[in-house]
């Protein structure tokens, strides 16, 4: 009977330690969930703080009208060779940027292509890019054009249009914020820290470089000024950048693409003008605005400012920019 009775004392203890230990670690674990969605609630806030400045810029409407050709035309340059910009080169300049944001705006082919294939050198489409898209949208397609047969404006247009949502990219930005001291003046430190000024920066090159690689080499810099402020101690200012770094989607694989390659231009002059571009657009609610990175090129061949390169901007781990079936630009460059 003893023996039955300490036999239950052992038992009873050894459910009442299993308890205080089950109730510690139910404790322990609260504990760690409130912290967790405290530290979710923070960034949710941090969020949302970053798109209600982006939000809040001076936004210009994109539109025929007169006013927004003179707030394009009225966009001061910078840049380390703003000194060999020429008149004419500022004025087609200029023209470039007005037919990039209509070409988003408008909603019809012809303005479109006005920005995307402008006059000079001969366009030509990636075939075997454009096939592989046409035959997963259904369409019979192959490589060697035996079974397709469409014209080449008839692909253009598909392609466009498939790319566009089937409107031409109508109302796809509805207003451009270009102002770099806007931005500079509105923006913190952590929207600053980009590849481009804000703007648009006029500079020389004298070797061939990649958009994408000049984006990525700017913007390991989050990771450096990350590290930085841990190694400080800095904790609360370092988790922005470990949260929210801006981030650049660069378009690859363009559809369009000169029939003489600029890189073969290059070969020859070693030498390039170039016009990056860092603004905001607007877009339809609920879509966020989103920073754009544009580059044209000064072809001397064409004596016109040619597209080479786009990427648009975004934070990570908001998958809410760019929500299932929002539109984007597939084959801008």
């Amino acid at each position: 009977m003893r023996v039955i009775h300490f036999s239950f004392k052992v038992f009873l203890l050894m459910f009442l330690m299993t308890n205080i230990f089950s109730f510690a670690e139910d404790t322990q674990m609260e504990v760690v969930n409130k912290e967790y969605q405290a530290k979710l609630e923070a960034i949710h806030q941090d969020k949302m703080k970053i798109l209600a400045r982006w939000k809040e810029l001076p936004y210009e409407t994109i539109s025929t009208n007169s006013s927004f050709k003179e707030y394009i035309d009225n966009i001061k340059f910078q840049g380390e060779a703003l000194g060999d910009l020429t008149e004419d080169q500022s004025e087609k300049l200029q023209a470039g940027l007005y037919n990039m944001f209509l070409a988003y705006n408008q909603g019809d082919l012809k303005t479109y292509l006005k920005f995307r294939t402008p006059q000079g050198p001969e366009w030509k489409l990636e075939y075997n890019l454009l096939c592989n898209w046409l035959a997963k949208e259904g369409k019979r397609a192959d490589t060697n054009n035996e079974n397709l047969h469409l014209t080449y404006e008839t692909l253009r247009d598909e392609i466009i249009l498939k790319a566009s949502g089937g409107d031409y990219y109508k109302d796809f930005w509805l207003g451009v914020c270009l102002d770099s001291a806007a931005m500079e003046s509105r923006l913190e430190k952590i929207e600053k820290n980009v590849p481009l000024n804000f703007g648009v920066e006029i500079k020389r090159i004298s070797e061939f470089s990649v958009f994408t690689s000049d984006i990525r080499m700017t913007l390991d810099k989050n990771r450096e000024e990350y590290y930085r402020l841990k190694k400080e101690k800095k904790n609360s200012e370092a988790e922005k950048y470990d949260y929210w770094p801006m981030n650049f989607s660069v378009v690859e694989n363009p559809c369009f693409r000169e029939t003489a390659p600029m890189r073969e231009t290059f070969r020859k002059t070693h030498d390039f003008l170039l016009a990056d571009v860092y603004c905001f657009v607007k877009r339809k609610e609920p879509l966020p605005a989103i920073p754009i990175l544009a580059r044209f090129y000064w072809s001397e061949s064409y004596q016109n400012w040619l597209p080479l390169g786009f990427a648009r901007g975004y934070l990570e781990k908001m998958p809410d920019q760019f929500p299932a079936g929002s539109k984007v630009i597939l084959e801008i460059f």
